[in-house]
């Protein structure tokens, strides 16, 4: 690894536990509501992402799975706001910006926030409804 390459280097020493919000996904996979109403859906790995919240609550039949599923909602949840804070510490680098585009979101500002929203959409909805999310490897 050369020397700019260590400098520009974003590591991460761990699994991170965060997500994407419902309208990442369909944008991110380039699909329509239309497309998935009547389809049973399995989100996998999907980690902290609130696709299979929003998606049931639109009216789709959304599973999710995830290693990290293993572990207590309320352990899950303190990992995801940890991991929300230490990747986004490490985001604030303006070395480490510089390698994102910043077309979707505009400052890492707003993307912490809907990181923290998906996370905070994906553990409610898990309280709720412990059987729509399903520990696998």
């Amino acid at each position: 690894m050369s020397k700019v390459e260590s400098v520009n280097k974003w590591d991460l020493n761990h699994i991170v536990f965060i997500g994407r919000i419902w309208d990442e996904y369909m944008r991110m996979f380039g699909l329509t509501k239309e497309e998935l109403v009547g389809r049973k859906i399995l989100d996998c790995p999907a980690g902290a992402c609130s696709f299979t919240a929003v998606s049931n609550q639109l009216g789709m039949d959304v599973t999710a799975c995830d290693i990290a599923y293993y572990l207590p909602i309320e352990q899950l949840e303190q990992k995801g706001l940890q991991d929300i804070e230490t990747t986004m510490s490490n985001m604030e680098r303006a070395d480490i910006q510089k390698n994102f585009l910043w077309d979707y979101f505009k400052s890492a500002d707003e993307l912490k926030q809907i990181r923290t929203q998906a996370l905070n959409q994906c553990i409610s909805d898990m309280k709720r409804n412990k059987n729509r999310y399903i520990p696998a490897v």
